[in-house]
């Protein structure tokens, strides 16, 4: 039975992927793949034997009705294949690495590109559009094969046994003109073996339903037969026959026999065409949380056309890095606001400001911090949501999100950031130093302080690079820029640019001796007091030397984001151009064919019955299930007509 079950899915499934095919040559919606089975490093995918799957854990008090219900015992063999604790592949985690980066910690790295991967592997979304596709096929096939030729076949045995004594019954007395009750009688026994098939149950029968709603039908039947008593006999026949039935008014015609397959066959291309833009709408999906567009649906084509919902949010991956963009903000915000904090506390205790201010301040810290930590939440919960309902994940999964795409738009590197809290860090700890600190203790902060230099020189040159990709980008630039615009430019380039990195270099050259002046063996002999007050001064000074090559940078790295070039298009030209490609204008612009299509039903369900039917079959005359005889062949013609 399993083999037969396979036989026939592969065949269904054959002849539903060929009626996809068969509309799968235009480009505008081709699908390279449409197979309903799931990939097998699916989360989703099942790798029992369908036939002989495991029983998931059931709710135990449902389960008492498998036992037994309304005081029946039920089926035995529910678990004879086993239970299963997962619905899960057992195995699917093993091979995330196919789809995306792994960390070192087994974190998923996701992109744009591997969150599409994943999602297409792993989504049930993906998986039920698949589905509804190939259900559609299926409607095709099966009214393709109402109107093919059928063929059925069968052939019985059935063995008889009549005793030779004759019940008891009610019979008419003539004499007495009153039924009375006739005693048992002796008949004859009879023991009869019939094999073969009737008329009503023909051994090969033939159907055929035409385009015109007329049906054919044609049949051949034979029995054989042996009686066992009174001496062995046998009988063999045969019949061959047929049934022609035609309508001529209400159920006839093309628009009435072809309309389920008609509408079935649009059906199949609009779902194929929403299949398509689906695709387009998953990536969009995926990358910034809206699609824009619906699936195919079963039972009719989808010809719902979309539009922009005009909201200006954001959601998906690119939505996700805007959060942990928003985030970060919020961080060097609040560091901003620690460091000032520190500074207007040490006015206060100098007498310089009130207390109030100190407050206020505080209180503005405090808010920053939980405005901070409502957001780390919410991109928490985000995450979560984006790998259950985008990707088809588990929300326990770890996740990394790859944000190199938001280097090229960062105004001002992590990298620089990090660099400023340091240099604060150490602000604090040379303020901190005891006047008495010994001279390991001096020489572990100056180490500290040559590294913070060390680093400085790094972001300098990060700052030359980007104005060399700011120099590459100028000529793209300069395609769309008036000729104002690109005096301004060229003015910048050649004359801020330039300068702001020539006093950047001279300022850090000037550290650079600073601090090895203050680290020099002869600076032992000065007074403690002294080294400490140039070390503060000389921190102080990278400080703000760190926070000038941010301005003077800026130019430089938003030059790393692709040009968007202007593009002028006449709206007629636009929307010529999306009746030409747009697939939901395709099906949408179906659905009127589709009503005319099914207007003449109704008004043929108000017409008169007329059919003409033809009938025959011949018979064998003989013991003999090949001698047909055409003295036994009957022949009926006629015509019905009923009008309500």
């Amino acid at each position: 039975m399993a083999a037969l079950r396979a036989s026939t899915v592969c065949r269904a499934d054959r002849d539903a992927y060929d009626v996809i095919a068969e509309r799968n040559a235009d480009p505008r919606w081709r699908a390279d793949a449409y197979d309903i089975d799931m990939e097998p490093r699916s989360r989703y995918f099942d790798p029992h034997d369908p036939d002989r799957s495991p029983m998931p854990l059931d709710d135990p008090t449902s389960q008492q009705y498998m036992r037994e219900v309304n005081g029946m015992a039920g089926w035995e063999h529910w678990n004879d294949n086993g239970l299963r604790s997962n619905l899960e592949n057992p195995t699917w985690k093993e091979t995330l690495g196919e789809d995306a980066e792994l960390t070192e910690s087994g974190e998923l790295i996701l992109n744009v590109d591997s969150s599409v991967q994943l999602a297409y592997v792993h989504s049930p979304t993906h998986q039920e559009q698949l589905e509804t596709l190939y259900l559609s096929a299926l409607d095709v096939t099966a009214e393709r094969f109402r109107l093919d030729t059928q063929y059925y076949g069968g052939f019985g045995t059935a063995f008889a046994h009549n005793g030779s004594l004759d019940p008891s019954g009610l019979s008419y007395d003539a004499a007495s003109g009153k039924y009375v009750v006739s005693g048992p009688s002796r008949g004859i026994e009879s023991n009869r073996l019939t094999v073969g098939s009737s008329s009503a149950s023909p051994t090969l029968q033939v159907q055929r339903s035409l385009a015109t709603a007329g049906q054919l039908l044609a049949g051949f039947a034979n029995s054989f037969v042996f009686e066992f008593s009174g001496g062995d006999a046998s009988l063999s026949s045969s019949l061959a026959n047929f049934v022609f039935v035609q309508p001529l008014l209400r159920g006839a015609g093309r628009d009435i026999a072809l309309e389920e397959l008609t509408r079935d066959e649009r059906a199949l291309l609009g779902n194929l065409r929403a299949y398509g833009q689906f695709r387009q709408g998953f990536y969009t999906q995926v990358a910034i949380g809206e699609s824009g567009v619906s699936g195919p649906r079963r039972g009719g084509q989808s010809t719902s056309i979309q539009v922009a919902s005009g909201d200006g949010g954001v959601g998906g991956y690119i939505g996700l890095l805007q959060d942990i963009q928003r985030i970060r903000n919020s961080q060097n915000n609040l560091d901003e606001q620690l460091g000032l904090l520190s500074q207007t506390i040490a006015l206060e205790k100098s007498g310089l400001i009130d207390l109030v201010q100190v407050d206020l301040l505080r209180q503005r810290v405090q808010e920053t911090r939980a405005t901070l930590l409502d957001s780390r939440n919410a991109l928490t919960f985000s995450i979560d949501r984006f790998k259950t309902g985008t990707l088809g994940l588990p929300p326990d999964l770890p996740v990394q999100m790859d944000d190199r795409l938001l280097r090229p738009f960062e105004l001002i590197s992590p990298e620089s950031n990090t660099l400023r809290n340091d240099i604060r860090d150490n602000q604090g700890r040379v303020g901190s130093l005891p006047p008495d600190s010994s001279a390991e203790d001096v020489r572990k902060v100056l180490d500290e302080l040559d590294g913070l230099a060390r680093r400085v020189r790094q972001q300098l040159d990060t700052i030359k690079a980007d104005l060399v990709r700011l120099a590459e980008a100028v000529p793209q630039r300069e395609l769309s820029m008036s000729r104002d615009e690109k005096g301004a430019l060229q003015q910048a380039r050649g004359f801020q640019l330039a300068n702001a990195v020539k006093n950047i270099e001279q300022e850090f050259t000037r550290a650079k001796t600073g601090i090895s002046a203050i680290g020099a063996p002869d600076s032992t002999t000065r007074p403690p007091r002294t080294r400490f007050r140039q070390m503060v001064v000389w921190t102080a000074n990278l400080m703000r030397l760190v926070q000038r090559p941010n301005a003077g940078s800026t130019p430089g790295r938003v030059s790393k984001p692709v040009t968007i070039p202007k593009i002028e298009l006449d709206s007629a030209e636009l929307f010529d151009v999306a009746l030409a490609n747009r697939l939901d204008f395709m099906n949408g612009r179906g659905v009127p064919g589709g009503f005319v299509e099914n207007r003449p039903g109704p008004c043929r369900c108000l017409q008169a019955v007329l059919n003409v039917t033809s009938s025959g079959d011949v018979r064998t005359a003989g013991n003999n299930p090949a001698d047909f005889r055409a003295a036994t062949r009957p022949y009926a013609w006629a015509w019905k007509l009923t009008h309500l």
